[in-house]
C-alpha cells in the first residue's frame, strides 16, 4: 500500500489490529540456519581433505597446475551463482505478479528463492558422484607398486615385492591418528616459522575480506545506486575476469619457475600489503552522499509535511527538480498517487512547488538544506495561486561516473592478489 500525506499509516494500524505487528517467524530462520550449518560442514571437509586427496594422488611437480584448475572451478561457481542470482533478482519475488516498480527502486524484492532450486538440483547430482571416488586413484596405486618394485630390486629380490607391500601397509596402520600423534604434529607445525607466518597472513586476509565480499552487492547498491541485479552481474564478471588471469599466472610460475618457499612467502606478504593499499584507495571512490529529506541523521519531518502523519517506512522519491530526494512521498507532502505508471508519480506535493522548484544547488550540508526547507515551506498548506509540484518513485538520476574507476581498480587488485593463492596452498601442503 502506498503511503501519502494524511493516509495516517493505515497499513501499520491494520497490522496491529490483526496482531501481526512485530511478530517474528522463527520457522524460516531455523530452516535457513540448518541448511547453512550442513553446507558449512560439507564445504570445510571438501576444501581441506579434498586438497590433501589431490596432493596425495598426483605428481608433486604438477600439483600447482591441478590446484590452479580447481581454484578456477571454485571461482567459476560463485561467478555463475552471481549471474543466476542477478537473473532471479530481476524477477519479482512472486513471478506471477508484476508490480509498478522499477528494478532500481529500493522497494524492489527479487525472487531470491529461485536460485536455491537450480543450485540444489545441481548439488544433489554432483555431490552424489563423490561417493564413487576410491580411497586411492589408480595412478597412485601404480606409483606405489613401482616404488615397491624398486625397493625389491635394491634388496636383490631377497624379500620380494609382497614384503615391501606389507611393510607399507603396516606403516600406514602405525600412523593412524591418536592424541599423542596430534600433539607431535601440532608442535611440528607451530614451530615452523614459515608455515605459521603464512597461516597468519591467510587468516588476516580472510577476516578482512569475508565481510566485504558478502556485502559487496549491497555496497554497490548503496554507494553507486546500482540495482540488485546490476550489482550481482558486476560482482560476478569482475571476479571471473581477474581471478582466472591471476590464478593461471600464479600456477604456471610455480609449475615451471618453481621459486623457493621463502620467496613465495615473501610474495604473499607483498600481496597482503598491496591489497591493503588498494582497498584504502577504494574507500575514497564513490558517488556523493545523498542528502535526503526525512527522518535521517537525527532530523524530523519538514514543516510542510509535519501534519501528514508519516510513518518511518522507507520509500524514496525524487522531486521534479531531479536533485532532491525525499524519504517517502508522505514526507514530500504528496496528496495523490498514480500507481498505474512505472515509476509511480505522486502529485499535489505540499513540499514541492512548480513556480519555485527546490534549488538543485544545495550543498551536502544537511543543516543548510533543512534551514532552506523551514524557510520556504513554513506552512503545510500551499500559498494562494501557487501550483503544487510532483515527484517520482526511486532515487534521482546522478551524473556519477566513478563506478568505472572503482571497477578497474578492483580488477587490478583481484588479479594481483590471485597470483598468490596457489603459492599459499603449496606452502600449507
Amino acid at each position: 500500500r502506498t503511503e501519502v500525506c494524511f493516509s495516517g499509516g493505515s497499513q501499520d494500524a491494520a497490522c496491529q489490529d490483526s496482531g501481526l505487528a512485530g511478530e517474528s517467524f522463527l520457522g524460516p530462520v531455523i530452516l535457513l540456519f540448518l541448511s547453512q550449518f550442513f553446507v558449512g560442514i560439507a564445504i570445510s571437509i571438501f576444501f581441506t581433505v579434498g586438497v590433501t586427496y589431490l596432493d596425495d594422488n598426483i605428481n608433486k611437480k604438477d600439483y600447482p597446475i591441478y590446484y590452479s584448475f580447481t581454484l578456477l572451478l571454485r571461482i567459476l561457481g560463485p561467478v555463475l551463482g552471481y549471474l543466476v542470482g542477478g537473473k532471479c533478482l530481476s524477477l519479482w519475488i512472486d513471478p506471477s505478479q508484476s508490480p509498478n516498480l522499477t528494478r532500481k527502486d529500493p522497494r524492489w524484492l527479487g525472487a531470491w528463492w529461485l536460485g536455491y532450486l537450480f543450485i540444489g538440483c545441481g548439488l544433489l547430482f554432483l555431490g552424489s558422484l563423490l561417493f564413487f571416488f576410491p580411497r586411492k586413484l589408480p595412478s597412485t596405486l601404480n606409483r606405489e607398486a613401482k616404488k615397491a618394485l624398486r625397493q625389491a630390486d635394491k634388496d636383490n629380490n631377497k624379500r620380494g615385492v609382497q614384503y615391501f607391500a606389507t611393510l607399507a601397509k603396516s606403516k600406514k596402520l602405525e600412523s593412524k591418528p591418536t592424541l599423542a600423534n596430534l600433539k607431535k604434529a601440532l608442535k611440528r607445525l607451530f614451530t615452523n616459522k614459515l608455515w605459521v607466518g603464512n597461516l597468519f597472513n591467510t587468516v588476516v586476509i580472510i577476516l578482512a575480506l569475508s565481510g566485504y565480499w558478502n556485502f559487496k552487492p549491497k555496497y554497490l547498491e548503496n554507494q553507486f545506486r546500482k540495482s540488485a541485479t546490476e550489482a550481482n552481474y558486476y560482482t560476478g564478471m569482475a571476479s571471473f575476469a581477474s581471478v582466472v588471469l591471476g590464478t593461471g599466472i600464479g600456477g604456471a610460475i610455480l609449475r615451471w619457475v618453481r621459486p623457493r618457499p621463502q620467496f613465495v612467502a615473501g610474495y604473499n606478504i607483498f600481496v597482503t600489503l598491496f591489497l591493503t593499499a588498494g582497498f584504502i584507495v577504494l574507500m575514497f571512490i564513490g558517488c556523493p552522499k545523498l542528502t535526503m529529506v526525512g527522518p535521517v541523521d537525527g532530523w524530523s519531518a519538514p514543516e510542510c509535511s509535519s501534519e501528514c502523519g508519516c510513518s518511518e517506512r522507507f520509500s524514496p522519491v525524487c522531486s521534479q527538480d531531479l536533485s532532491t530526494v525525499f524519504y517517502s512521498p508522505c514526507y514530500a507532502g504528496c496528496l495523490t498517487a498514480n500507481t498505474s505508471v512505472s515509476p509511480m508519480v505522486f502529485n499535489e506535493c505540499l513540499c514541492i512547488s512548480n513556480s519555485s522548484a527546490l534549488s538543485a544547488s544545495y550543498d551536502n550540508s544537511s543543516a543548510l538544506l533543512w534551514e532552506s526547507f523551514n524557510i520556504s515551506h513554513s506552512s503545510p498548506q500551499p500559498q494562494a495561486g501557487e501550483e503544487l509540484g510532483y515527484c517520482t518513485s526511486g532515487y534521482c538520476p546522478e551524473p556519477c561516473d566513478t563506478f568505472f574507476y572503482y571497477l578497474i581498480i578492483q580488477i587490478i587488485i583481484k588479479t594481483v592478489s590471485s597470483t598468490g593463492r596457489v603459492g599459499s596452498s603449496v606452502l600449507h601442503i
